[in-house]
């Protein structure tokens, strides 16, 4: 993995957050040197987004459609692997690089519209913890 690391292999892994974890559990579960790789990538925007897509899913609702009636629909929910308890990144200095993406417009409109709706999830996720 500190190959990977150093090379910049690893920002292209699958799984990758599962791989920062499993990092950071053969470390005897300290996650200073996970931390600091992650933390370092924090001022390359194209780092910025691998990591946001790390921590990124999808869920599903389910409903019956317009009034109850008609076929059962599902429709897709960003969801977010991210909390501020992580220990494998400094969450803040995170959630800084991706809101400052989007305030000086440092991507294409798509790119931020996915920003924004992970930092959206994220606000959602944070309320549901409270």
């Amino acid at each position: 993995m500190r190959v990977a690391a150093a090379d910049g292999r690893l920002l292209a892994v699958p799984k990758l957050i599962y791989v920062l974890y499993a990092w950071r559990r053969f470390n005897g579960n300290d996650p200073t040197e996970v931390r600091t790789w992650a933390d370092g990538l924090l001022k390359d925007d194209q780092a910025v987004l691998t990591l946001m897509r790390a921590f990124t899913g999808k869920s599903y609702r389910h409903s019956m459609g317009f009034g109850g009636l008609g076929d059962r629909v599902s429709t897709p929910r960003v969801s977010v692997f991210v909390s501020d308890d992580v220990d494998i990144l400094d969450v803040a200095a995170f959630r800084e690089a991706l809101e400052r993406m989007v305030a000086e417009r440092r991507a294409d409109s798509e790119t931020l519209e996915v920003v924004r709706s992970f930092l959206n999830a994220w606000d959602a996720k944070r309320k549901e913890e409270m």
